[in-house]
């Protein structure tokens, strides 16, 4: 799906009295047809969003954190240098940012799934999930740029650039 605002925004044009007469007057697909494959993408967008957040959630809480403490381990046993606390307190910063922004996720993911409709869980994830993940996204393309190579165990931006 293009772009998650306008795929929201659009639905519900197919459920007006026109789009139903111009498909149904060209043979397209009758109202209850419409009507099927308008719930269909509904579903379906719902669906996508939260595999993404779901995802999202696994990989910061199961791999990035993990990986994100192993980092300010080997930074505090390193001594006392300024340049090493100084390191340490950003990757510290950014570790409690990172655990904020999974409870955010979650919180924003919870209160989509209790929005009553599915129109109103799509737009809730558009609203709040979508954000939510994308601040969570953020702080582990910060932290992919301090956390030591050897203890990245994704592959970082610029390895997926430049390798051939």
């Amino acid at each position: 799906l293009p772009n998650n605002r306008t795929t929201v925004d659009a639905l519900p044009s197919l459920t007006t009295d026109e789009a139903r007469s111009v498909f149904a007057r060209f043979g397209v697909l009758s109202e209850r047809e419409l009507a099927s494959r308008v719930d269909i993408f509904w579903e379906r967008y719902v669906k996508v969003q939260n595999i993404e957040a779901n995802c999202a959630l696994d990989i910061a809480r199961t791999i990035v954190l993990p990986a994100t403490a192993r980092y300010l381990g080997i930074l505090a046993a390193a001594g006392g240098s300024r340049g090493i606390a100084s390191v340490a307190e950003r990757v510290a910063g950014l570790a409690d940012r990172l655990v904020d922004a999974i409870a955010a996720l979650e919180t924003a993911q919870h209160h989509a799934h209790e929005a009553g409709s599915i129109e109103a869980e799509a737009r809730s994830f558009v609203d709040h999930v979508i954000p939510a993940q994308e601040a969570l996204r953020g702080i582990v393309d910060e932290l992919e740029t301090l956390v030591d190579d050897e203890l990245w165990p994704l592959p970082k931006y610029r390895e997926l650039l430049f390798q051939f």
